[in-house]
């Protein structure tokens, strides 16, 4: 997949991947993985292959984790899920958040506001730090 979390620059993030699908839907609370040890390295190490994931631990009962591990490319099925491709005719004002904070996936934002926005006049506001109010702003 392109410009994901679980991917940076073709490499599959297995840790931050199975930890955050983890915590996110193996409860109604939002909790931490419980390992059961210290070093994580090494209990990622004794869990030898990715289909031990789910074979040992998930089950195959987590969607967040089994869709990028199923896709891990981007294929048809997360082709189906982009919303670009829908954004025409856009005819009331809309607001577009991107920034650079998240750098591998920059392009998204940008993709949809050129979209929404052809042949439109446009402002860009811009600011290096969020949490700075004198954001500059240019007309084009």
């Amino acid at each position: 997949m392109v410009g994901d979390d679980f991917h940076h620059n073709g490499a599959f993030r297995l840790s931050y991947g199975f930890e955050y699908a983890a915590m996110m839907e193996t409860s109604k609370e939002t909790e931490q993985f419980s390992f059961d040890r210290y070093d994580t390295y090494d209990w990622y190490l004794d869990l030898g292959t990715l289909a031990n994931v789910n074979r040992s631990v998930l089950k195959g009962a987590i969607p967040t984790w089994n869709d990028p591990v199923t896709h891990p490319d981007y294929d048809d099925f997360w082709q189906r899920q982009t919303l670009i491709p829908h954004l025409r005719s856009v005819t009331v004002p809309t607001l577009n958040v991107g920034g650079w904070a998240y750098r591998h996936e920059v392009s998204g934002g940008y993709a949809g506001r050129r979209r929404i926005t052809a042949g439109q006049k446009q402002r860009l506001g811009r600011s290096d730090d969020p949490a700075r109010r004198d954001n500059s702003e240019l007309d084009f």
